[in-house]
């Protein structure tokens, strides 16, 4: 599990003893969310393939046991919420960042294909819920403090676990989740946009999403373009503008209105596998194309390179 060898256990410990001088209480809380960590990890990867089943009392346990965790802290270690004015004391950003971290990683299987979705809605929207409130209060305590300016690299790893839980939600079940993840999204993106400056990792997550933008915009025009022709208009539709890559992105950029079906149903589009394939390398996204099988989508990026 990548988010684990890239997130770093000890790092929030020297953050917080810098700041609240080595308390024994936090030393413990740091000890035992390791204890969560290391749970966590043993039964993610005793999964395996993502095509084994998820033992669902394991991922129960493991909701309850971080649950736990949280509820025994001080009052003054936990951030329930921020309001505008209200004061926050860097170890509750650090405990509510490694809390929100282990329900992401945990709940994270079950957004990994549509069957999964479909089979465990009520685990599946309990996972997106989880993404949503992460990505609000992040979005609340870089509004509210300098807390993440100051340490993004910190930061950076639950703003990325939120995000590929909300991405795997979108592409696995688009007419179920889009509709109500579009805030949060935009959040994300924008926070990525921001940070992308003080982390190579955002960086390159920022200018693949640029990629992508740039395509989907090129998609469209075509689309259009051969609707005209089909209704024998004979003029050539306009070319969408293209936002420039500094520019703020949305998620209706990079997720169009649903195409429909037979049926009239919302059906995900070839778009939406596109976007799955090239953001893969970033959230471990199975690549599945429209007939089942892994797709080769290949773009130009920012740089020219493919």
């Amino acid at each position: 599990m990548e988010w684990f060898a890239n997130s770093p256990c000890g790092g929030s410990h020297d953050v917080l003893t810098g700041q609240q001088g080595g308390h024994d209480a936090v030393t413990t809380a740091l000890l035992d969310w390791t204890k969560l960590a290391g749970r966590t990890w043993h039964a993610l990867n005793s999964q395996g393939e993502k095509e084994s089943a998820i033992n669902f009392d394991e991922l129960d346990y493991l909701d309850y046991q971080i649950g736990q965790w949280y509820q025994h802290l001080a009052d003054d270690m936990k951030l329930e919420s921020i309001q505008p004015g209200q004061e926050i004391r860097h170890v509750q950003a650090v405990i509510f960042l490694r809390k929100s971290h282990l329900y992401n990683l945990i709940y994270r299987p079950v957004l990994q294909s549509p069957t999964r979705i479909a089979q465990h809605q009520r685990h599946a929207h309990k996972a997106a819920a989880i993404a949503k409130e992460s990505l609000q209060m992040l979005s609340g305590l870089n509004e509210n403090t300098g807390i993440i300016k100051r340490n993004p690299l910190f930061f950076k790893h639950l703003l990325l676990t939120a995000f590929g839980n909300l991405l795997l939600a979108v592409v696995n079940a688009s007419s179920m989740f889009c509709d109500n993840v579009k805030v949060e999204f935009d959040i994300a993106l924008d926070m990525i946009r921001m940070l992308s400056n003080r982390s190579p990792l955002l960086m390159a997550l920022w200018k693949r999403l640029q990629g992508l933008r740039r395509l989907r915009a090129q998609l469209s025009s075509y689309s259009a373009t051969a609707a005209s022709s089909s209704n024998g208009q004979g003029e050539e539709a306009q070319s969408l503008d293209c936002s420039s890559d500094a520019d703020a992105m949305m998620f209706d950029e990079l997720f169009p209105a649903l195409q429909a079906d037979a049926m009239d149903m919302p059906v995900d589009s070839l778009g939406d596998t596109m976007v799955r394939d090239q953001l893969n390398g970033f959230f471990d996204l199975p690549p599945v194309s429209a007939g089942g099988t892994g797709s080769s989508w290949a773009f130009a990026t920012w740089d020219g390179s493919t």
